[in-house]
């Protein structure tokens, strides 16, 4: 971290809250500003000035330095309510001896910015009365008073001197309220962006509990009652063996469901970590394929790997091998009997696709957009078979995790193509 930006962020620690952290940065970024006006201003006052001032006078008038630097030592020792004691008590009554001693009123330009200062940095009602009350007196000494404390001397009037002060001081009163309202604009954006989150969280809540009470609810139901029937009845093991394979679709079922709805909800929630690796396409391929052959079976469904043995692509295997399985079982669920499942890959460029093409019933046209839409679209398969509308959503998401991409092709009749591209190498 650079100078500049440890100064900034002098005692901003995790301990803060957002709005803590915004506010110290405000007041940094004010104190810095402060402090090389107060340098530039004393550095005219000792060397451009056409009146010569005693070394009481520029004593005075390196107040501001020192109050500036005060802060800054406890702002890094994370004295921060010290800090601004000292900057709402010291730095007014300074500025006050100031004008005094240079008959300078145009200084108390500073102090009308104190009251702006006020409503930002303090925050119970009695130190703000107190305060307000405190700086506004600041001006009413600086505004009309005689200067007593003038050196028995007179100097010559400082046009120059004037020029500076109310120059310095718009720079400043602009610097500190840009300062102010740029981080409440962060802090309101932060806000707006944690209330999108908020109502995508509650959505994503919503969506497990339909699919809990929907989806989920019905297989489990399944499977209680074929628990049940087998229990309270005398059931041989031939007949047991009969139900055998409606228990074991049953669970199968739901273990898929419940895999893409953790799936989901973790990448919604950001939980989850994708750690990307070389991973071999061919032998994700092969596991996916041996994974899902009893369902293809089951619908006399081929499922071929055309992926090249040396084919890897650089991504999280634990995510690809989500897509992988939902983007075949999805060609299973629409293709008829006696169909084909192929899952290809193409390497073009620093990028890899895989696809998965099965020759089922297609998409019809007028549901291809809902596809990858907020609403969860779904339908039955070739037998009827029953989706949660979260498969291809899960895979769009954890494709776009890896750095790449989902697309589709699809005419009605005559099959589908997913296909999804990856980084090559690292």
């Amino acid at each position: 971290m650079n100078l500049s930006a440890r100064l900034l962020n002098a005692g901003i620690t995790d301990q803060l809250t957002a709005y803590d952290r915004r506010q110290t940065k405000v007041f940094n970024s004010c104190n810095l500003a402060g402090m090389l006006i107060a340098l530039l201003r004393l550095a005219y006052l000792s060397f451009g000035s056409p009146n010569h001032y005693p070394g009481s006078v520029l004593f005075v008038n390196a107040l501001p330095l020192l109050i500036c630097g005060s802060m800054l030592i406890c702002m890094f020792l994370q004295f921060f309510r010290t800090a601004i004691v000292i900057s709402f008590l010291c730095f007014p009554s300074a500025i006050v001896v100031m004008a005094w001693l240079t008959g300078d009123r145009e200084l108390e330009i500073y102090l009308f910015l104190y009251l702006f200062f006020i409503f930002f940095f303090l925050h119970h009602r009695w130190h703000i009365i107190l305060t307000f009350c405190w700086v506004t007196s600041c001006i009413i000494a600086v505004h009309f008073s005689l200067r007593p404390f003038l050196p028995s001397h007179s100097f010559r009037p400082d046009r120059t001197l004037e020029i500076i002060d109310y120059s310095f001081g718009l720079v400043f009163v602009f610097l500190a309220l840009y300062f102010i309202k740029y981080e409440v604009w962060k802090f309101e954006k932060s806000i707006r962006q944690k209330k999108e989150e908020l109502k995508k969280l509650n959505a994503v809540k919503d969506k497990v509990f339909s699919v809990i009470s929907h989806d989920l609810r019905s297989p489990i139901g399944s499977m209680i009652l074929l628990l049940r029937e087998i229990s309270e009845s005398s059931m041989t093991v031939d007949e047991f063996n009969e139900h055998l394979p409606d228990l074991l679709a049953n669970m199968e079922q739901t273990s898929d469901l419940l895999d893409n709805l953790l799936a989901w909800a973790r990448s919604q929630i950001r939980e989850s970590a994708l750690v990307a690796n070389e991973i071999s396409l061919h032998g994700l391929t092969d596991q996916t394929i041996r994974f899902l052959e009893r369902m293809a079976d089951a619908k006399n469904i081929r499922l071929i790997n055309e992926v090249p043995m040396g084919c890897s692509a650089y991504a999280d295997e634990g995510s690809i091998k989500i897509v992988l399985r939902n983007l075949v079982m999805n060609a299973i669920k629409f293709t008829g009997s006696g169909g084909i499942v192929r899952v290809k890959s193409d390497v073009t460029g620093p990028y890899v696709k895989v696809m998965v093409e099965d020759n089922g019933i297609g998409i019809p046209l007028n549901k291809q957009q809902l596809l990858f839409g907020e609403s969860y679209y779904t339908s039955p398969g070739t037998n009827k078979e029953a989706g949660s509308g979260l498969g291809l959503l899960i895979c769009q998401d954890l494709v776009h995790k890896n750095g790449g991409s989902l697309l589709f092709t699809s005419e009605p009749g005559n099959g589908t193509v997913f296909s999804f591209s990856l980084p090559h190498q690292n």
